[in-house]
């Protein structure tokens, strides 16, 4: 299943993607604010593209996300990604305002890509990363026991991300 939405405004849309296999959304519009995305099924690419996205979740399932935050796109309100099971992926290539990103408690690798650190304006969450689970910024790799260390932690918090790692504390 594709769609693609090209609108000038969506308000508190409802979409769910239950595919057997893949779907896609690709959400292109001049404005979305308070979008529900609910991926429960398959392999779910989800593409936010030359766009303002303003307090949307997308909650993860039993499925496989690929979340694209395209350039051109601006995050802002609070915005919630909540990945599911299975190895899960988010690439940041906008802007962002504030942004949470719930990786799951699973044993699964997911890998958030970030292109740039001057795309966090405010703050990037990241909670629930665990063992496997990977941070790219900027081409450098943050692993599980490098964001356990308090000067790392530091640095980061600093440019607006901060992550709460599975069993730390």
């Amino acid at each position: 299943m594709i769609s693609l939405l090209k609108a000038k405004k969506l308000s508190e849309p409802l979409f769910t993607l239950n595919g057997k296999s893949s779907s896609k959304l690709t959400l292109s519009n001049d404005k979305t604010v308070g979008a529900t995305i609910k991926a429960k099924k398959g392999i779910n690419n989800i593409e936010f593209t030359d766009t303002v996205i303003k307090s949307t979740e997308v909650k993860g399932g039993n499925s496989q996300e690929f979340i694209s935050v395209e350039e051109g796109t601006k995050l802002i309100g609070e915005n919630k990604f909540k990945l599911g099971k299975k190895n899960d992926s988010v690439t940041i290539s906008g802007s962002v305002k504030t942004l949470t990103i719930n990786n799951g408690r699973d044993s699964d690798k997911d890998v958030i890509t970030v292109d740039s650190y001057e795309l966090i304006k405010k703050k990037l969450t990241i909670t629930k990363f665990g063992k496997e689970d990977r941070l790219l910024i900027e081409g450098e790799v943050f692993k599980y026991k490098d964001l356990n260390k308090q000067q790392t932690n530091n640095d980061l918090q600093e440019l607006g991300i901060v992550v709460d790692t599975i069993g730390a504390n």
